[in-house]
């Protein structure tokens, strides 16, 4: 009798279904599906930009403790240095970057938050759908702003496909999505190649002329109003 109810308590463990993935669990499965993630420290990436209103480059150089530094066309040139956030006024003097500019910097750093978003907190998962084409599972993290920011992973392999971000600047819609294509791979870890943001009707597509890994020195994240070259 003891040993038929142990064999009936096993086979139940056995056929139990398992419990979904945690947050934390869901982002190490796309760091796997992505390759030697735990390798990089540093990403430099160049893109051309198309826009509704003309073409510009965008070049960020990002590490893996959080800094971060953005030169966007001509016009904006921003970064978080050991946790203090910095921007290049109008008459090209480091000024202190206000947390609405900071979003667009964090939101412009992109490969990075897929490879290591470590300025964000432990995501939790939501519930899995549909998400253009894709069968999706979603990671929920809150940005520096408070407001949901979603990692969207193809449910077959885990690879990242894109985000969901607020716009926090009060121009245009509130939503903005971003997605990521022409995955190539590089130093053993598979890069997006270009990223298109969805905001209301318009279109930004980045296409990633550059990709540099473990190319950066500390000075690239040093506060300077000057446009950053290639390393």
């Amino acid at each position: 009798s003891l040993r038929l109810t142990a064999l009936l308590l096993a086979l139940a463990a056995c056929t139990r279904p398992a419990a979904p993935a945690s947050g934390p669990e869901l982002l190490a499965a796309a760091h796997r599906a992505l390759g030697v993630t735990d390798s990089i420290r540093t990403i430099w990436a160049v893109a051309t930009v198309a826009s509704p209103s003309g073409g510009f480059l965008a070049r960020i150089a990002s590490a893996t403790d959080g800094r971060v530094r953005l030169a966007l066309g001509e016009g904006l040139v921003a970064g978080v240095q050991g946790g203090q956030g910095w921007v290049c006024d109008s008459v090209g003097q480091v000024a202190t970057l206000d947390s609405i500019t900071r979003s667009v910097v964090r939101g412009h750093d992109l490969h990075m938050l897929v490879v290591a978003p470590s300025w964000l907190a432990a995501p939790t998962r939501d519930p899995d759908q549909r998400w253009g084409e894709d069968s999706v599972l979603t990671l929920r993290f809150q940005d520096e702003l408070g407001a949901p920011l979603l990692m969207r992973l193809r449910a077959a392999d885990s690879v990242p496909v894109g985000l969901d971000l607020v716009n926090h600047t009060g121009s245009g819609p509130r939503e903005v999505r971003v997605r990521f294509e022409n995955w190539r791979e590089q130093a053993g870890v598979r890069l997006f190649r270009s990223a298109t943001f969805e905001h209301g009707e318009n279109r930004f597509v980045y296409s990633y002329e550059e990709l540099a890994i473990n190319a950066l020195a500390d000075s690239a994240f040093q506060p300077a109003c000057t446009i950053p070259g290639r390393p």
